[in-house]
């Protein structure tokens, strides 16, 4: 299993619970997309949303709540994603090495997609971000490699 389980949410129910104790951090840099994801997440029963502007920020959050996700965009400033990614995984005093990491990116291919798993994400969404395409990759396990009709599935 992943992060959760693949079960709807419904209020009171045990898969809401498990939503609503999460701790997250979201990162983009465009406040469109920022609160877009926020709002899913509030929808999905997720209480504790930590947001940040760039990717130096989103650091900056996840040293000071140590959530148990984050969802980073590609493109950031600052730290840009694939940086604040291969950053966790791999530098030393990481402060979470093992954290799952979703990625957003407003169109994919490839070589996107090859980076983004290599640098250490665990899933990614293509923009806008459904409640429904969350869930889906919240409940997975991470895919390797991960192709491009996983993507076309989340957008049609």
């Amino acid at each position: 299993m992943g992060i959760l389980s693949t079960t709807r949410s419904r209020t009171g129910s045990p898969q809401s619970d498990r939503f609503a104790r999460l701790t997250v951090v979201v990162s983009d840099g465009q406040d469109f997309f920022l609160h877009q994801t926020r709002r899913t997440l509030a929808q999905l029963g997720v209480r504790d949303i930590h947001l940040a502007g760039d990717g130096a920020e989103a650091l900056g959050l996840v040293r000071t709540h140590q959530p148990h996700l984050a969802i980073i965009d590609w493109d950031l400033d600052a730290i840009p994603g694939l940086e604040f990614t291969a950053f966790l995984r791999r530098a030393e005093g990481s402060p979470a090495p093992n954290l799952p990491i979703i990625m957003t990116m407003s169109s994919v291919d490839r070589i996107k997609i090859s980076r983004a798993m290599s640098a250490g994400v665990n899933e990614i969404l293509i923009k806008p971000v459904t409640a429904d395409a969350l869930m889906r990759r919240i409940g997975l396990r991470p895919r390797v490699p991960y192709t491009l009709a996983d993507m076309a599935e989340d957008s049609a």
